[in-house]
This record gives C-alpha cells, sequence and structure tokens, in this order.
C-alpha cells in the first residue's frame, strides 16, 4: 500500500491524512473519511487551562467497567495514552486517548463489523500514530 499522505493541521493538533480523505468539524470533534470507506474517524480535543490532566489511571478504571478489558497505560515521547479495540453492538471501534501536561484527546475510528476494510484500519492506525497536540512551540 503506497499511499500519499498530506498535514492537517488545526489549533489544537496535527495529523497525516490520506490524500482523498475529507475532514469535517463541530464544536471540538473533528471527523475524517474516505467518501468510499467503510468508516471513519474522529478527534476530540480538550486542553485544561490550570494544571495537569492525568486522567489515563481513571479512563483505564472506566473503560474495564464497561467490560472494554485488558486496557494498559502506556506512553509515547511526552504522551500517555490507552488503547483498545472492540467490537459492541455489531460495531468495531478502536480508540487511543491520550494526554499530554493540559492537553487531552479521544481518537476513534468506528464502522459496521460486517464492512471492516482491513486496509483502511492500517490507515486509521497510522493517522493514529501521527498525532501530535499543537502545542505553543511546535
Amino acid at each position: 500500500m503506497n499511499l500519499k499522505f498530506k498535514p492537517y493541521k488545526n489549533k489544537d493538533f496535527f495529523i497525516n491524512l490520506p490524500l482523498g480523505w475529507r475532514a469535517l468539524s463541530k464544536k471540538m470533534v473533528y471527523s475524517f473519511y474516505n467518501k468510499d470507506g467503510s468508516g471513519a474517524l474522529q478527534i476530540s480535543t480538550y486542553t485544561q487551562t490550570k494544571g495537569k490532566i492525568d486522567l489515563t489511571e481513571k479512563l483505564v478504571r472506566f473503560m474495564n467497567e464497561k467490560s472494554i478489558n485488558d486496557i494498559i497505560k502506556k506512553s509515547k515521547g511526552e504522551y500517555d495514552y490507552v488503547e483498545k479495540s472492540f467490537v459492541k453492538n455489531k460495531f468495531f471501534t478502536y480508540v487511543r486517548i491520550l494526554s499530554a501536561g493540559s492537553y487531552f484527546a479521544l481518537i476513534t475510528y468506528n464502522c459496521h463489523f460486517d464492512n471492516i476494510d482491513k486496509s483502511e484500519l492500517i490507515i486509521a492506525k497510522k493517522i493514529f500514530d501521527s498525532f501530535k497536540f499543537n502545542i505553543k512551540g511546535n
């Protein structure tokens, strides 16, 4: 798969978006999709004005309580995150929740389980991995 990507930047984050994917935004929720694809990727962000956000441990507990098990806190550079893929009510969901200082993001990719396109899942993972907060100085 030799897919070309272009940078997508807004006031909250950067990602690498495949050429041909569309972007929509509505009240701090950003959606990305391929019009010929099987699913969509959504990103929601939050910035706390005072102090540091350390929600990952709480989110691990919350997701485990919702029967989304085996969640493990991970780190990548300055980010702490949790991630998991699961099927519930015939929908496949891949979710990553990140925090860095006072910044927080929820990234999801979902599609109907009967329509899973494995190549699109690989692309979604590449988009997830390209995510960076738009922290002053970047």
